[in-house]
C-alpha cells in the first residue's frame, strides 16, 4: 500500500517520526517499529496451495477428464483458474481445453473432478510452515478460520486425512455456502469468514467483520482479500510462477507476499484480541 493509504488507515498507526517523503519513499527517524506493526484480530486461511499442496494433483483431476476426449490440461491452464470458484473455473478449463460444453458441461467436469480429488485426498500433503503458524495462533488465542472456494463434501474428505491441521479452525467457510453469493476474487467468503469468526450479522448489508489477517496463494483469492479490506499475505507457489518478475507484477498488489509460511512472522503484527478456539464448525 501507498503512504498515503497508510496515513489515512486506522489499521496502521503511522508515527510523528515521519520526517518527509522524496520521489514516493519516507525517511524516518526515532520509530518505534512497534507503532507500525498492523492493528488485525483474526487470521483467515485459503486451503489448496496456502495449507495444501493439491494443486497438482487437481490438474491432474481436470486432465483427466478432458484426456477422455483426446484432449490435455497443462500447468499454464491450470494457472489461469487458480482461486476460481466451481462455477467459473469449469467452463474456462472447458474452453481452455479446446472443447465444448456440448461435449462435456461444466457440472459434468465438475462431478468428475469432485471425485477425483476425493479419491485422491490421501496423496495430499501439508505444505510447510502450516502447522507451525496456526500452532502459534492457536497458543495466542487468535480466532482462525478457513475459507476455500472448494465444496463441503472435498473438504470433509481431506479433513479426514489432516485432523490435526483442521482442528485449528473454528470456522471453516466453503464455496458452496448459500451465503457466498459470488466467488473469488470478490469479498463474499472472507467477509462471511469474518462475520462467522465474531459472531456478527452476516451478508453484503450485514457487519464488518474486524480486520483480519488473509493468507492466500492465488490472485484472485489475495484480490478478494483486499476487496474485503484485510490485510492480504499472498504466498505465490514458485513452482507453479517461475518467472520471478512475472510473480512480483502478479502479486505486487497483496499487502505482503511471501513465498512460504515458513517465512511468515507474528510478532510483526499487534494482534488486538485473544479468543479461545473451538472445534471446526460448517
Amino acid at each position: 500500500k501507498s503512504i498515503d493509504n497508510f496515513r489515512n488507515s486506522s489499521d496502521v498507526t503511522l508515527p510523528f517520526a515521519v520526517q518527509e517523503e522524496k520521489k514516493g519513499s519516507i525517511i524516518m527517524t526515532n520509530v518505534d517499529p512497534a507503532l507500525l506493526k498492523p492493528k488485525v484480530h483474526g487470521a483467515i486461511f485459503d486451503m489448496d496451495g496456502t495449507l495444501l499442496d493439491t494443486e497438482e494433483l487437481s490438474r491432474l483431476a481436470i486432465d483427466g477428464v478432458v484426456r477422455q476426449f483426446g484432449k490435455e490440461f497443462t500447468m499454464a491452464m491450470h494457472k489461469t483458474i487458480l482461486g476460481r470458484p466451481a462455477v467459473e473455473w469449469t467452463s474456462m478449463a472447458i474452453a481452455a481445453a479446446g472443447l465444448s460444453e456440448e461435449a462435456i458441461t461444466p457440472e459434468e467436469l465438475f462431478k468428475q473432478w469432485e471425485k477425483s480429488m476425493r479419491d485422491m485426498s490421501d496423496r495430499v500433503e501439508e505444505l510447510p510452515g502450516g502447522l507451525e503458524v496456526l500452532t502459534a495462533l492457536h497458543e495466542r488465542g487468535i480466532p482462525i478460520a478457513l475459507a476455500t472456494s472448494n465444496s463441503r463434501s472435498v473438504v470433509e474428505a481431506k479433513i479426514k486425512h489432516h485432523p490435526k491441521l483442521f482442528s485449528f479452525f473454528s470456522t471453516i467457510v466453503c464455496g458452496d455456502d448459500p451465503a457466498v453469493k459470488r466467488g473469488k476474487p470478490a469479498p463474499d467468503i472472507f467477509r462471511t469468514a469474518g462475520q462467522r469468526l465474531f459472531g456478527l450479522k452476516e451478508g453484503e448489508n450485514g457487519e464488518k467483520p474486524p480486520h483480519c489477517i488473509v493468507f492466500e496463494d492465488s490472485v484472485n483469492g489475495y484480490t478478494a482479500a483486499n476487496a474485503a479490506d484485510m490485510h492480504s499475505i499472498a504466498i505465490p507457489d514458485v513452482r507453479i510462477h517461475t518467472d520471478e518478475a512475472q510473480r512480483s507484477e502478479l502479486f505486487g498488489d497483496a499487502d505482503e507476499v511471501i513465498t512460504s509460511l515458513t517465512q511468515f512472522q507474528i510478532d510483526n503484527y499487534d494482534w488486538q484480541l485473544q479468543r479461545n478456539q473451538s472445534s471446526p464448525t460448517f
